[in-house]
């Protein structure tokens, strides 16, 4: 879960079956809640360093999540957040 259609389109990209999904912005709404809550496999929370604190309140909302935080955007598709977030996905 990321904040935005480029960063989800990055990691998409970057990492063999994952499927990024943009929230628009750094809120959950309760639609979004809910179809996360449904989802078969493990979520990764991965907003911009600045808005780390939602994402640890939207951890909190949704089970079977967990909380990356990256040293970057990860629109910018730097190699240290594709590897750590690889490590999370197949530590899964």
């Amino acid at each position: 879960v990321v904040e935005d259609a480029l960063s989800a389109v990055c990691i998409s990209h970057a990492v063999h079956g994952v499927v990024g999904y943009a929230l628009m912005g750094t809120s959950m709404s309760e639609e979004q809640r809910a179809f996360l809550a449904k989802a078969p496999c493990p979520i990764i929370i991965c907003l911009d360093r600045d808005a780390q604190d939602k994402a640890l309140k939207m951890r909190r909302s949704v089970s079977n999540t967990t909380v990356y935080m990256p040293k970057d955007d990860l629109k910018y598709g730097h190699t240290e957040d594709i590897e750590a977030i690889s490590k999370l996905i197949n530590n899964c």
